[in-house]
């Protein structure tokens, strides 16, 4: 709660608009953390926070390329990664 407070400060302090913050962690996600995070969207007129861990940060952004998917994974296993 405090790492989003704190993050939504910075942001304000940019003066810039911002659609979109997302925090990725290793620990495990609390539910009343992503309740908090979801409320931030009224809260903000429309800045949307997200807090995911490694492997759900990796899920949401393959799904944006789903028809790719395969290529990529296939692209990056053959370079070692």
């Amino acid at each position: 709660m405090e790492d989003i407070d704190r993050a939504l400060q910075k942001i304000n302090s940019t003066g810039k608009r911002v659609d979109n913050y997302i925090f990725i962690t290793t620990d495990v996600i609390e539910e009343w953390v992503r309740e908090y995070a979801a409320t931030m969207y009224d809260r903000t007129g429309g800045i949307e926070i997200v807090v995911l861990d490694c492997l759900s940060f990796l899920q949401h952004f393959l799904h944006l390329f789903h028809r790719l998917r395969s290529q990529f994974l296939e692209r990056r296993s053959s370079r070692g990664y």
